[in-house]
């Protein structure tokens, strides 16, 4: 993989999860990836590093799975967990973890879903282009 590949920071997340937390992180890169600029691979890893943190300490997740997807328009980054989920249909706006979720999606141009899996759990959507494709 090249330096310039996000994929090894996402990987490298999820070792770390698994070794500190015990908590097991599955990892799945589909498609051809284009190169990423540091600025873009930092603030992927910082909101999927945030989103897993959320899933551990507010949703007691012991399983999460972590996706990079090429799409025509781009790649989505999906975090989904096994957890609790947020109490309504709603997740809470003001949490700070969250607000820093959306300010990071809005450094990259991109597009934050933050809600409740469809059986269970929490689920992140991440719909950005990197600048390779721009």
């Amino acid at each position: 993989m090249r330096s310039n590949d996000v994929r090894p920071a996402l990987l490298e997340l999820a070792k770390q999860v698994e070794v500190r937390f015990g908590v097991t992180v599955r990892t799945a890169f589909r498609g051809r990836f284009p190169d990423h600029a540091a600025h873009e691979i930092l603030q992927v890893y910082r909101i999927a590093q945030e989103a897993i943190s959320n899933s551990i300490r507010h949703g007691r997740a012991n399983r999460i799975g972590l996706t990079l997807r090429r799409l025509a328009s781009g790649m989505l980054l999906s975090i989904r967990d096994n957890g609790t989920g947020f109490p309504s249909a709603q997740p809470p706006q003001h949490g700070i973890g969250l607000q820093i979720m959306h300010h990071r999606a809005s450094q990259l141009g991109a597009n934050i879903e933050i809600g409740n899996a469809p059986r269970r759990g929490a689920l992140v959507l991440l719909r950005y282009q990197p600048a390779a494709l721009l």
